[in-house]
């Protein structure tokens, strides 16, 4: 029988089992190390990580601080097993290229994409705060088409900027 981990799922804060791939409560994708491990890392001598913002199926989102510049930023850190296969290192390299091709008002700007030498994938991008999409609808649906259509309008106008410069988003939901 296994015994209950030391951490949390990052995504709905029950506990996991040692040996778990997955969440048995919600289902999210367990990392290698937890999330929470990382705070106080310095990543490529540039960024400090300061707290976690977010886990997804590919890496984990932190925030950081510039070490040079001092101000903040979110870092995306693939999860290190996935430097093993090269078609995920080659996912997350144009995800980075692609990404800080775009500059446009409702697309985040990318400032930093790098394998550091101690084998971390990032991107180092603009720290955004506020509400994701999901959260807004969760806490005022239904929406009215009046609230819905401006938030819609800037959607589809990023979408055009990348669309523009032949980058198709793959990834498209309210968490994003």
């Amino acid at each position: 029988m296994s015994a209950v981990s030391n951490h949390l799922c990052p995504r709905c804060g029950n506990s996991v089992l040692t040996d778990a791939t997955h969440c048995g409560s919600c289902g999210q994708h367990q990392v290698d190390q937890p999330p929470e491990t990382w705070i106080g890392r310095s990543i490529d001598g540039k960024y400090e990580v300061t707290d976690v913002l977010g886990v997804g199926g590919m890496g984990m989102v932190f925030r950081a601080r510039r070490i040079l510049v001092g101000d903040e930023v979110a870092l995306k850190v693939l999860f290190p097993r996935f430097l093993e296969s090269p078609l995920q290192r080659r996912l997350f390299q144009d995800e980075a290229i692609a990404a800080a091709r775009l500059s446009h008002a409702n697309v985040v700007t990318v400032f930093d994409a790098e394998l550091d030498s101690d084998g971390t994938a990032y991107i180092a991008m603009e720290l955004l705060e506020g509400e994701t999409f999901k959260s807004v609808l969760r806490a005022k649906a239904p929406m009215s088409p009046q609230e819905v259509i401006p938030i819609m309008v800037q959607v589809c106008e990023a979408l055009a900027a990348a669309h523009a410069k032949n980058i198709v988003h793959r990834d498209l939901k309210p968490d994003n």
